[in-house]
């Protein structure tokens, strides 16, 4: 194929989704971490003051790897 159509979600709502995932699995960094806590997702929710100490610490990476992620796919080759 010579084409594609790249459907991403709005990091408006993704980060905050993405975040809600990473805290149900503990904020895990390995597979087998993760694997032992997948019982929990979709399960809760963090709270609040979390969410924000994890979006204020985190934004500019996050925002930085969404940025990398369409410019891969637009880079046309």
């Amino acid at each position: 194929m010579d084409q594609v159509i790249l459907l991403i979600r709005n990091p408006r709502w993704a980060i905050p989704s993405f975040h809600a995932l990473r805290h149900e699995l503990n904020y895990a960094s390995t597979w087998e971490s993760s694997f032992l806590r997948i019982g929990f997702v979709y399960t809760d929710r963090p709270a609040v003051n979390i969410w924000q100490e994890w979006r204020d610490a985190n934004f500019e990476i996050e925002i930085d790897k969404w940025v990398e992620y369409i410019d891969f796919w637009m880079q046309g080759e």
